[in-house]
């Protein structure tokens, strides 16, 4: 397993928009997940909802809502029960889909759990937990980092993209996007 962190968020925008209009997205309910390998130069991009693209950003934003969101609620029930989450990975790719474990102790008791990787990923930020992802895997997917945003187009899972360029999602995109954003930074 190869150690990663959490990069960032990348949300595509299409082309033309200026940085004061509030920016038109792509259509695509999508976001993408950027893995960089520690010590190292290689990025595994993981595309996942909006939604959890979203709960990701605001996050690695600092940002927070005036409620819990899904990762945090889940983080408290965790806490609230004495379970520890060890560490999160992305450890299959079967079929272009990527699959999540979570690795638990509670009790004097390991548990590994199937999750997705948005949802392992979000839980991992919240509690802090490290990332890893699988050799084989970050060795077939791992693109060069200089090299990440040029190639999204092509692994793009639609056929008629618009023209657009991929940003991070941003504490002000992410506030562009969801007027009115009640969150506090």
């Amino acid at each position: 397993m190869i150690e990663v962190t959490l990069e960032d968020v990348v949300v595509r925008v299409l082309t033309g928009e200026s940085e004061e209009e509030t920016p038109q997205l792509s259509g695509r309910p999508l976001r993408i997940v950027l893995l960089r390998e520690k010590g190292g130069d290689r990025v595994l991009p993981i595309w996942i909802g909006a939604a959890e693209g979203d709960a990701l950003a605001l996050q690695l934003t600092g940002g927070s809502m005036p409620r819990p969101l899904t990762a945090d609620l889940m983080a408290s029930l965790l806490e609230a029960s004495g379970a520890v989450v060890e560490r999160v990975a992305v450890s299959t790719l079967r079929d272009k889909t990527f699959y999540g474990v979570i690795s638990l102790s509670a009790g004097g008791r390991s548990s590994e759990i199937d999750a997705r990787p948005s949802d392992a990923l979000n839980l991992a930020a919240r509690v802090g937990a490290p990332v890893y992802v699988d050799d084989e895997i970050m060795d077939s997917s791992g693109i060069r980092a200089g090299e990440v945003l040029g190639s999204l187009d092509d692994d793009s899972p639609f056929e008629d993209e618009p023209e657009g360029e991929w940003r991070p999602l941003s504490a002000e995109l992410l506030e562009a996007l969801h007027p009115p954003w009640p969150w506090k930074r």
